[in-house]
């Protein structure tokens, strides 16, 4: 992989495939990854593909976390006033699962963060 250009240990789709993995190989549930390797047009990048995981017959879709974040909640949105979101910040994200009125209905959904 290291003759792919512009390739290193630290990137995004490396890290979410080794982070899967050992999680899997703990004994977690964990959604299903492989590596492949993408040309862009101008470049081959290493990319990470994630299994889907909604099961056709449920009507599922997958939504984004940065559009749950918005919610109607009043303790976040007097945050989101303030401007204190930021999607990255791990005090943020356990904020949000426990008062967000979406993710804090998901069963597990902290412990599993």
């Amino acid at each position: 992989m290291n003759r792919v250009t512009g390739i290193s240990y630290v990137t995004s789709p490396l890290s979410e495939y080794i982070g899967s993995h050992i999680y899997e190989i703990l004994g977690y549930d964990v959604h299903k990854t492989i590596l492949g390797i993408c040309n862009d047009g101008k470049r081959n990048k290493v990319v990470c593909a994630c299994k889907d995981f909604i099961k056709d017959d449920t009507n599922e879709i997958l939504i984004p976390y940065t559009a749950l974040r918005n919610d109607t909640n009043p303790l976040i949105m007097e945050r989101n006033d303030k401007s204190v979101l930021s999607a990255s910040n791990i005090n943020e994200i356990i904020f949000q699962l426990e008062h967000n009125t979406i993710l804090g209905s998901i069963s597990e959904a902290k412990e599993r963060f």
